[in-house]
């Protein structure tokens, strides 16, 4: 049964205004173990390609510059695609009326504060794929204390608990 135009904004709208229908429409999400495995994606992509300069241990070569600010706005542009590709291949929007809705302030605003949520609440994916790539460029330097000037760098850091844990904490001014 195909939707008349009228029936695809009413829709369009309830997308727009209700996160579970949202979620299960466009990012296929319907369960916690659903939105653990999207974050879980998400955190690879954004730490192995998408932000690897910026929260990528095998990518820096100083700590300073390491910032956790463009998160949230890469975790909104991979909800925004997938609007973009629920409504071409769904509802039958082209892609530049597709991006038109998504680009109304309320929508945006909205879309943004889901990938706020998904941050704050799934935000540990991210931070464990980060402390990876520290592990594995302890990994690639066998005497990383003495050769690595970096790791030398987050060993001096406030990463380190203890002298002997890595964290990595975020505060919501780095992550808007």
């Amino acid at each position: 049964m195909t939707k008349t135009q009228a029936e695809k904004e009413e829709f369009v709208t309830q997308i727009f205004s209700d996160r579970t229908l949202f979620e299960k429409e466009v990012v296929q999400v319907s369960t916690e173990a659903d939105r653990v495995e999207v974050m879980e994606i998400i955190a690879q992509s954004l730490v192995r390609d998408k932000l690897k300069e910026e929260i990528n241990f095998l990518y820096l070569d100083t700590l300073t510059k390491f910032k956790l600010s463009s998160i949230v706005g890469t975790i909104f542009n991979q909800f925004a695609n997938e609007w973009l590709s629920f409504a071409v291949e769904v509802l039958g929007y082209s892609k530049e009326s597709a991006l038109k809705e998504i680009q109304e302030k309320q929508r945006a605003a909205f879309v943004h504060s889901i990938a706020t949520l998904y941050f704050k609440e799934y935000g540990k994916y991210i931070f464990e794929t980060i402390a990876d790539t520290f592990i594995e460029l302890v990994d690639a330097f066998p005497h990383a204390n003495s050769d690595n000037r970096l790791v030398n760098e987050i060993l001096q850091s406030d990463f380190v608990l203890d002298n002997n844990v890595l964290i990595i904490q975020s505060s919501q001014r780095d992550c808007k």
